[in-house]
């Protein structure tokens, strides 16, 4: 009875921590290694699941290797039909020997995530460039050197991401952001004269960020986030400390919001009122200098 007692609680334990399991942190932001393509899948099956995992990868094979061959040739060097012809031979391909390694359903959903080893990919990659060789008249050497290059192989995935979340420049009252190479620069503007917390138009703003650009940026394989505080500067040397606490509070308070949506922060800064961007004397100046900065970095 009581052996049966033990078991029925384990079960029942088991059964819980199912229900209740964290979702994979992979299904958010694609893992990124030196040594294996990834991609990750959703379907309603898991077989359906598994092919838009597999696509997933040969869809990164196939930017990659359109992005070097149009920078090999050139603007203009006949690469019109690279795309069409880089989708029709990667999509035909079964992807053999890719490993399922994770996978996790909900709601009637399933989620794959698939590896395929970094051999295996930059073969196929190879093949790809060979097939088009005569076509597109490229060294394939120097190509594959690109291809193989793992920092140059995650710029590819990421701008990719971007594109396809069409993320645009974007401005209102107390936020600005900017997308540039491989970062994006979030400020946080128009604090409060030597204060710190949020008011609640930066804090409506963060809200409507979170949602959208945050959200989207934690499910990017990015490689760094920086917070840097600054202050509106002062002609008084006795405040000049003061307002490098004020930065630094500044930052602090906007690593905690930032962390709190799940983002993880690799820095904190401050530079007081020594870096301005803005016209120290207009309000509108003094506006631009209280700001926090935030660095995105891929």
């Amino acid at each position: 009875m009581i052996i049966k007692s033990i078991l029925t609680v384990f079960i029942l334990t088991l059964i819980s921590f199912n229900l209740y399991a964290e979702t994979p942190n992979w299904i958010h932001q694609l893992p990124f290694s030196d040594d294996a393509f990834w991609g990750v899948g959703q379907g309603v099956t898991v077989e359906e699941a598994e092919i838009l995992a597999k696509q997933e990868i040969l869809m990164q094979m196939s930017s990659r290797v359109e992005a070097v061959i149009s920078m090999e040739t050139g603007a203009g060097g006949g690469t019109e039909n690279v795309t069409e012809d880089l989708d029709a031979f990667f999509s035909g391909n079964s992807l053999r020997g890719a490993e399922l390694v994770d996978q996790f359903n909900e709601d009637n959903q399933f989620w794959i995530l698939m590896k395929y080893c970094d051999e295996c990919g930059n073969s196929l990659l190879k093949s790809a460039l060979i097939r088009f060789e005569d076509t597109y008249r490229y060294e394939i050497p120097i190509l594959m050197a690109q291809l193989t290059d793992k920092r140059i192989a995650h710029a590819f995935i990421v701008e990719r991401r971007l594109k396809e979340l069409q993320l645009t420049d974007y401005r209102s009252d107390d936020i600005i952001v900017r997308f540039s190479d491989m970062q994006v620069i979030i400020m946080i503007i128009n604090f409060i004269p030597y204060e710190a917390k949020l008011s609640v138009s930066q804090r409506t703003g963060l809200d409507t960020l979170s949602k959208s650009l945050l959200k989207e940026l934690n499910k990017l394989n990015y490689r760094s986030i920086d917070v840097v505080g600054h202050a509106n500067p002062t002609s008084a040397e006795d405040e000049k400390n003061d307002l490098m606490e004020l930065s630094q509070i500044r930052a602090e308070t906007m690593s905690s919001h930032l962390s709190s949506a799940g983002l993880t922060i690799n820095s904190v800064s401050w530079k007081g009122g020594n870096e301005t961007i803005g016209d120290t004397t207009s309000s509108k100046g003094k506006g631009l200098n209280r700001r926090v900065e935030i660095f995105v970095n891929f």
